[in-house]
């Protein structure tokens, strides 16, 4: 396919990913249905966040923390050269925003780590997906340079990266540089979010029923906003009122806010009207009025209905939209509505875990010169729930006293949430303790103290 043809499939999605990037932002336009509110108020901005917390509180349960091969490959280094613990957040948000996520494995040129690892957006990634083979045979990449424009590109094959350059958005792509690595699979890797058999490019977290909720809750806002202006200067009424009690001293008329802030208060009797109609009980002065005004209780109820379907869609815990009650939920009940959040979060990992460990292999390959097997790299997750930190101290020592585990194991280690670079730390003191150990000789016995001391035998005397 030519990088032509991947331009046209990229613009092909560009207008369904900017959508989705707006309501992920909070700053998509909805559509009034100008029935109830005013002309006058429609260009007031309403927003709601629903779909970026749709995403946010999933990413926030997927913290990628390695490779583990054994120090095989020295992808630890890697992990740490290219701060992966960041780069595949970044790759993750997209992946769940977007519906596929891209992350690609570069050359290091002077100066720079062996392997770059980078998050690519959706935006201006594409690729052609082989399903036999489960990778990418091509890929495309654009990038915008310090104006905004779209001048930068890459091209990625099985055996080559091609990096363009043009002058305009208008102008034709130049070879730029060409690195010829010879790999034998595209440097690109795509992470799919809710992949199916019949869909294998995946799908946004923000689906169609968030949209439709969202943009509901967005003009109940409106409507709740509308009626705050009407609650805080309700609509009144004045009723036998003579005309010069609306125009100030030089018979301009008084706007409505400012009569209804104070000239209603000294409204004065019509004595021309009270001599016409004597049968009025009030003797002529006027009669003043309000319209009821709606509390704000049927707005917030509606968006609170909306809410609970924006949780039943997304697998959320209502309280994370604001539901808050009076007793807190104990420990077991939070674990319990949390368990679908945590679900999802596992079902993310295992498939995203292949695209990882595929990072993991082209990264071996440039820097050590060597495709590892898939069998070799496992891709290490952070637990999708929400344990602490004493749990998982207490887990690990619980199974080191029941001799599951052994004590200094990097198992146990990970068991109790340290981190691949503590975990080295650690490996290299022991080191270090045995070695010393095994060089310094034992100190001498201090009499008293590790040794026995036997007593003297009774003295007897003799007659």
């Amino acid at each position: 396919m030519s990088i032509k043809s991947l331009e046209q499939k990229l613009q092909a999605h560009n207008n369904d990913n900017r959508l989705l990037e707006q309501y992920y932002e909070g700053c998509v336009y909805v559509d009034k249905l100008n029935i109830s509110v005013p002309p006058i108020l429609q260009h007031i901005n309403t927003s709601i966040g629903w779909p970026g917390t749709c995403v946010n509180v999933l990413e926030e349960r997927l913290d990628f923390l390695g490779w583990d091969d054994n120090g095989k490959y020295d992808l630890e280094t890697t992990f740490i050269d290219n701060s992966m613990d960041n780069e595949s957040s970044l790759a993750n948000v997209d992946t769940l925003l977007y519906g596929t996520g891209f992350i690609s494995v570069s050359t290091g040129f002077k100066n720079e780590p062996p392997a770059i690892i980078t998050a690519e957006s959706p935006l201006h990634t594409t690729g052609v997906w082989d399903k036999r083979t489960r990778r990418l045979t091509e890929g495309y990449t654009r990038y915008r340079d310090e104006d905004g424009n779209l001048t930068k590109a890459v091209f990625y094959e099985a055996d080559q990266t091609t990096y363009l350059r043009r002058a305009s958005e208008s102008a034709p792509w130049k070879v730029e540089s060409v690195d010829r690595h010879k790999l034998g699979r595209v440097p690109l890797v795509r992470l799919p979010n809710r992949a199916r058999a019949g869909r294998p490019g995946g799908k946004s977290e923000i689906t169609p029923a968030i949209r439709s909720y969202t943009n509901t809750a967005v003009r109940t806002l409106l409507g709740m906003e509308v009626n705050r202006e009407f609650f805080q200067a309700p609509q009144r009424y004045v009723l036998g009122a003579k005309e010069d009690s609306f125009v100030d001293g030089s018979g301009n008329p008084i706007p409505g806010w400012k009569a209804i802030m104070g000239s209603l208060w000294n409204l004065e009797r019509d004595e021309a009207w009270a001599a016409e109609h004597p049968e009025d009980s009030n003797g002529g002065m006027p009669k003043v009025g309000q319209f009821p005004s709606n509390p704000a209780g049927p707005y917030l109820e509606q968006l609170a209905g909306l809410a609970q379907l924006v949780c039943a869609e997304s697998g959320m815990p209502s309280m994370y939209l604001g539901f808050t009650t009076t007793n807190p939920p104990s420990a077991d009940a939070i674990r319990a509505l949390e368990a679908r959040l945590v679900k999802r979060a596992e079902r993310r990992q295992s498939a995203w875990s292949p695209g990882y460990a595929e990072v993991g292999q082209i990264a071996a390959l440039i820097t050590k010169g060597t495709l590892p097997k898939r069998s070799e790299i496992e891709v290490s997750w952070r637990d999708a729930s929400t344990p602490t930190k004493a749990a998982d101290a207490d887990r690990a020592t619980k199974l080191v006293a029941s001799s599951i585990i052994p004590a200094h194991s990097r198992v146990t280690y990970e068991m109790a949430g340290l981190t691949p670079r503590q975990i080295t730390q650690i490996e290299l003191d022991i080191a270090e303790q045995e070695a010393k150990a095994a060089v310094e000789p034992d100190p001498p016995p201090v009499p008293g103290i590790g040794t026995p001391i036997t007593a003297a035998a009774p003295v007897v005397a003799q007659p």
